[in-house]
């Protein structure tokens, strides 16, 4: 799967090329390999490289993936990353995951390492909807983030879900500890299920600091277009204590196909100046092409 990406809206516009390889090399055993090259206006072209092999049992499966020079986003700095993943399935109903990884900039391979790890903990079996409860951690030289969530899903597609989520941070990057939480709700489908159109909403109501009330609302669209082309779309608004901006961030995805299993996928996403955001603000452009072929063995 050959793919192509490139940003604008920053003097650090960050390009990449590469493409994708996965191998089943066993009945349970899958080899996933992703070569390419990344480069900005200033630099150098970089080599990227990544691995995963993934293990899967009916009631257990196993990744475990290293990545070098391997952005996030094309946005994002590049980093050094080795991970591991495993999900298990003791008892019927219930869903047990956890993630651990160790991440540094790849061009500094002996900065301090960043811990991340996420645990996640579903249960199934109620009759009123599914019980998720999720913590996750991210531990730096300078920093220390917690965050734990706890959602009800209901069953179904497109069915309401509440989640409630505490954000813990410390460290001398702050000088002082700050917590913030918020209360997340998924509405049902806002328009009548109908072939090819799938609109939702999200509403969020909390704070990121005590004296920082926030407002924000998503909403998704995702439209079956004729010819097997698939446009997708979302928008979030928002306003706070600090900042009035109401539209943060704009995502449009058409994804629609060339010849028989070759399909073409163009992105655009504008990234506001949202608190807490990943990314930085600007704008980014992304073309992807995907081909699937058999090898015959």
């Amino acid at each position: 799967m050959p793919r192509v990406v490139a940003d604008s809206g920053s003097t650090t516009s960050q390009a990449t090329v590469g493409t994708t390889i996965d191998a089943n090399v066993a009945p349970n055993l899958v080899l996933v390999t992703d070569l390419g090259m990344s480069g900005t206006s200033d630099t150098t072209w970089s080599p990227l490289a990544s691995a995963r092999l993934v293990a899967q049992w009916p009631r257990a499966g196993v990744e475990t993936s290293v990545l070098r020079g391997a952005a996030d986003t094309p946005l994002a700095p590049s980093r050094d990353r080795e991970a591991i993943q495993v999900q298990v399935q003791p008892l019927s109903g219930f869903t047990l995951a956890a993630l651990t990884s160790l991440s540094r900039p790849a061009a500094d391979p002996d900065a301090p390492d960043t811990t991340a790890g996420t645990l996640r903990v579903a249960y199934n079996g109620a009759p009123t909807g599914q019980l998720v409860a999720i913590r996750q951690w991210e531990l730096t030289a300078l920093r220390a983030t917690d965050i734990t969530s706890l959602e009800w899903r209901q069953r179904g597609p497109g069915q309401m879900a509440v989640r409630y989520v505490l954000r813990q941070d410390s460290g001398s990057a702050l000088n002082s500890a700050s917590d913030g939480s918020q209360v997340e709700v998924d509405l049902p489908a806002l328009a009548p299920r109908r072939k090819g159109l799938d609109l939702r909403a999200t509403l969020t109501a909390g704070a990121s600091q005590p004296t920082d009330p926030e407002m924000k609302s998503r909403v998704s669209c995702r439209v079956a277009l004729p010819e097997t082309a698939v446009l997708t779309g979302e928008t979030e608004f928002g306003l706070s204590g600090r900042d009035a901006q109401v539209l943060r961030a704009l995502r449009m995805t058409t994804d629609l196909r060339v010849v028989a299993t070759t399909r073409l996928q163009l992105s655009y996403s504008y990234i506001g100046n949202v608190p807490g955001a990943l990314q930085p603000p600007g704008q980014m452009f992304a073309a992807r092409i995907s081909r699937r072929f058999r090898l015959g063995w």
